[in-house]
């Protein structure tokens, strides 16, 4: 009867026990690599998240935002020291357009919709310019900048929501 006893009790123990999940990921792939100092193994994925509502609203906890890293500075291909810099990027509001150093003449700019459709154009004349994007939708846009109707810079814009 006791060995009844402590074999019922733990299956009641085991049984009650939740499944964990450790490190459970949507993967879109995965390899493993190798070389002179050793071997290793990843995973390129999202963490998996979990949608949680109440009356007040909701959460969305973990990785589920697309994050883009890009360079948005570049020297250009003539012998003057010009650098043009396109801040922040993504932009929730104005955008930034930094130049530094001479040009011969005259900067412009021109702000396209994925289907290269011009949305905003505009001369740069100062060293800091401000894009007002408030009017527009989030998405993805291209910004080209212009010496003397040559393209000298492009640049992809992300619009936050």
């Amino acid at each position: 009867m006791k060995g009844i006893l402590s074999l019922l009790s733990l299956a009641v123990l085991f049984l009650n026990t939740p499944v964990a999940h450790a490190q459970e990921s949507v993967s879109s792939t995965s390899a493993e690599a190798s070389g002179s100092s050793g071997n290793t193994s990843y995973v390129v994925g999202q963490v998996a998240y979990k949608l949680i509502s109440g009356s007040s609203g909701s959460a969305a906890p973990g990785v589920q935002q697309p994050f883009e890293i890009s360079i948005t500075e570049l020297k250009n291909d003539l012998n003057q020291d010009l650098v043009i810099s396109v801040y922040p990027n993504p932009s929730p509001g104005d955008l930034r357009i930094k130049t530094k150093g001479q040009f011969n003449s005259p900067l412009s700019y021109e702000l396209q919709g994925q289907d290269g459709r011009p949305l905003k154009s505009g001369m740069i004349l100062e060293e800091l310019t401000l894009i007002p994007l408030n009017s527009l939708s989030g998405g993805i846009y291209i910004l080209q900048v212009f010496d003397d109707q040559e393209v000298k810079s492009t640049f992809k814009i992300i619009k936050a929501q």
